[in-house]
């Protein structure tokens, strides 16, 4: 079997496989922010007291309150703006945040129960409409009205 001048030679070989690849992407952080890194006015951290703060330590689905030190598993700050529709600077915008327990978020994030428009403080919502139109259609998507 006549062997092919590509095979016969693994310089070229080596050199037609680095000219077929895709070029690298730059390496960086892939939209992931880390606890303490400041985006915006707000860390996430710092966010994440503030959003409690504005619901009083409470959760707005339940009423139950929580500690503001609790963990994770406990209660969960909710953006009902999607972050990722936001800009960086606004992205943690504590306007933009409601405090929900973590059974509740979870619910909330598995669509099994959202939390409907009623429930939700009046300053996300003058916060969506100062963004513009598309900001209230967006919050209406997420969080639908309540069915009587």
């Amino acid at each position: 079997m006549k062997r092919s001048p590509l095979k016969r030679n693994p310089v070229a070989i080596r050199d037609w496989v680095q000219a077929s690849r895709k070029p690298l992407k730059p390496v960086g952080h892939k939209g992931k922010i880390k606890l303490g890194e400041t985006v915006g006015p707000l860390s996430p951290s710092e966010w994440r007291t503030e959003v409690w703060r504005r619901c009083e330590g409470k959760c707005v689905m339940s009423g139950l309150p929580v500690s503001l030190y609790g963990s994770i598993f406990e209660w969960s700050p909710h953006h009902p703006l999607e972050k990722q529709l936001l800009a960086p600077e606004i992205r943690y915008d504590p306007s933009n945040g409601v405090v929900l327990t973590a059974v509740a978020h979870r619910r909330h994030t598995d669509a099994f129960e959202r939390v409907p428009f009623e429930k939700l403080p009046p300053y996300c919502i003058e916060f969506a409409s100062e963004l513009g139109g598309w900001a209230v259609e967006a919050l209406l998507r997420a969080h639908p009205r309540e069915t009587k």
